[in-house]
C-alpha cells in the first residue's frame, strides 16, 4: 500500500480539525505546494512536539542536510571538511526509527 497526501486540497479539507492540526497541515502544503501562509500565525499554536517536526522539516525542505563543508584556508583558497555537513535540525528521534 501506498501513501499519498493531496497537499493542494488541504487547505479546503481541514475546517473541523483542531488548530493546531490545520496550523500543522497547512505548514505542510506551504512546504509542498506553495500554499501560502502566514509563518507567524501558523508556529505560535503549535505544540512542542509539532514546533519541533516543523522545524526539521524547513531544514529539510532547504537542503540544510545536503550542505557541503566547504572550509577557506588562509590563502584563500576552499577545501571540502568532512563532506556534507548534518542537518541544522535533525528529525525528532521518534521518527528516525521508522
Amino acid at each position: 500500500m501506498r501513501a499519498w497526501i493531496d497537499f493542494a486540497a488541504i487547505p479546503e479539507e481541514v475546517g473541523p480539525l483542531s488548530g493546531g492540526e490545520r496550523r500543522f497541515l497547512m505548514l505542510a502544503a506551504s512546504l509542498a505546494e506553495d500554499v501560502p501562509v502566514v509563518l507567524g500565525d501558523l508556529v505560535s499554536g503549535l505544540d512542542r512536539e509539532n514546533l519541533d517536526l516543523v522545524l526539521a522539516a524547513i531544514a529539510h525542505a532547504g537542503g540544510s542536510h545536503q550542505h557541503s563543508d566547504i572550509r577557506f584556508n588562509e590563502d584563500g583558497s576552499m577545501s571540502l571538511g568532512k563532506g556534507y555537513l548534518d542537518s541544522l535540525h535533525p528529525w525528532p528521534r521518534t521518527l528516525r526509527a521508522v
